[in-house]
């Protein structure tokens, strides 16, 4: 968007693109323009917004749960494969989640420091606005909704109409107003459609993009997503939510509250939607990690109990399990995709990292870390830019291989396309240079005797092939990897002219 010199419509290789608001726009032109454009460059704005999140959740624990929680809380979060696979992925949901992150911890240090209410939540309302200038309208409903829901649990809903909560609502509009009043300006009635009704109410009602799911859709996305967690993070819900639910508001715990509000108010909105897919539950691990160092924290000062020792041996079993985990599945995966094998010890070592970072406090008898505290967050902030930014990508994930491979065709003079809508990465690995029609139906016909290859996604396999079905076209496979196909679909045969 910065070559075109018009940093108010975002544009995807030369057309505009009004589908997801600006942020990421901005800030990839930003890190193309200081770093070139390269994969690190792209990443870059996902990795430190993913840092910067495990940095916010370990200091809030910090400073309500102690350093040690702290330190767990933003080991647990950085360790975590779906924080993890979101913040190396060039999109909207991890700088999202940062936004909202920032938002609600802002508001709660002001709920719990009437003194400086106002500049809190200030701050909270400048993070919302920030969230929705990353993926829309979701990144102020999402912390709005925690807070009332939060503040009628505590019988104190006339914060939420106070003059610092009025204050803040007023900084959120105004930063959302820099990019939303302007993009409307220049789109009209065309920003409407696209953004508010096509990709934003629509996805309320019907799925997008055939994205449909169960309301339970989002319960085995996070406990796989949350591994190696979960099952610490079951032993804390049975043990704080119930208990928490049953008080009365002046006897409930309100970080405790606050924390679930947190987390069951998106777990809850995005299983009611009608469009679902495993990015949307970002947001609910942060909660998720600081809820765990909690009732880690619980169970350390409690000590002794069988329920306790149980809990921390839960902890500390998940965190020792990251290295064998890590070490497993690329050796599973290796003959499917390829992995090379001086690649496979790579993501072990960053992983036994952070999972001597998460044990460490997990097994100390009192988790006092003070001399080493800083030193702690240091090294996540270091480890975190190592894995989400600069470590290369997964073969089994990453585009780039086999849109070379396209490429390579294309400057052979093979005609080429891209199948479907727009694929994860190839666009980027392209240089938009191959043809890349998000109906499959506009895909360009091979003729008579000739051929055309084409880089298909699992899922557009079918219409694909009912497609080629159609135009008695005929398929075959050149090579699979991961999710990706290369396939060359051949016309029909030249009719054959008898003899005159």
């Amino acid at each position: 968007m910065a070559s075109g010199g018009d940093w108010i419509s975002p544009t995807l290789c030369g057309k505009l693109y009004l589908i997801k608001p600006v942020l990421y726009h901005w800030l990839a032109s930003a890190s193309f323009h200081l770093l070139g454009e390269n994969e690190l460059a792209g990443r870059l704005p996902q990795a430190l917004a993913g840092t910067f999140g495990v940095l916010a959740v370990a200091l809030f624990a910090g400073r309500f749960f102690g350093k040690g929680a702290g330190l767990l809380a933003g080991a647990a979060l950085a360790a975590s494969p779906g924080y993890a696979v979101g913040s190396r992925v060039a999109g909207m949901d991890v700088l999202l989640t940062l936004g909202i992150t920032l938002s609600l911890c802002c508001f709660f240090l002001g709920y719990r420091e009437p003194a400086r209410r106002r500049i809190w939540f200030l701050a909270s309302g400048l993070f919302a606005g920030i969230a929705t200038l990353a993926k829309g309208p979701v990144g102020a409903a999402i912390p709005a909704l925690v807070v009332l829901v939060f503040l009628i649990r505590r019988r104190e809903i006339r914060l939420a109409v106070s003059s610092p909560a009025l204050l803040g609502a007023a900084a959120g509009l105004l930063a959302a107003s820099l990019w939303y009043v302007p993009v409307w300006a220049l789109n009209g009635e065309r920003f409407t459609r696209v953004f508010w009704v096509e990709n934003n109410l629509a996805r309320i009602s019907e799925p997008v993009s055939d994205h449909a799911g169960p309301i339970t859709y989002y319960v085995p996305v996070f406990f796989l997503a949350f591994l190696p967690w979960s099952l610490p993070f079951a032993l804390a819900s049975i043990r704080s939510l119930l208990p928490s639910v049953r008080r009365a508001p002046p006897e409930a715990d309100p970080p405790a509250e606050f924390l679930w509000s947190w987390f069951l108010v998106p777990f809850v909105f995005y299983s009611l939607i009608a469009t679902k897919l495993p990015g949307y539950l970002l947001p609910v691990f942060p909660p998720a990690a600081i809820l765990l160092a909690r009732e880690w924290n619980r169970h350390r000062v409690a000590g002794g109990g069988a329920a306790d020792r149980s809990f921390r041996i839960a902890c500390a079993l998940g965190a020792m399990s990251l290295p064998g985990a890590a070490l497993a599945v690329p050796f599973l995966l290796q003959n499917r995709y390829g992995i090379p094998p001086g690649r496979i010890w790579v993501f072990p070592a960053v992983s036994f990292l952070f999972a001597a970072a998460a044990a460490f406090p997990a097994l100390t008898a009192r988790g006092r870390l003070r001399s080493g505290w800083w030193v702690a967050a240091g090294g996540v902030f270091v480890l975190g830019l190592v894995r989400f930014a600069i470590l290369p990508a997964e073969p089994y994930e990453s585009m780039r291989e086999m849109t070379g491979r396209l490429t390579a065709l294309r400057g052979a003079g093979h005609p080429v396309a891209l199948c479907g809508a727009h694929l994860k990465g190839t666009l980027f690995y392209t240089g938009c240079s191959v043809p890349h029609p998000r109906d499959i139906h506009d895909l360009p016909r091979p003729g008579a005797g000739a051929t055309l290859f084409c880089l298909v996604k699992e899922r557009f396999r079918p219409d694909l092939e009912a497609w080629a079905s159609r135009g008695r076209f005929t398929l075959r496979t050149v090579e699979s990897r991961g999710p990706l196909s290369l396939v060359e679909v051949s016309g029909p045969p030249a009719p054959i002219h008898p003899p005159p």
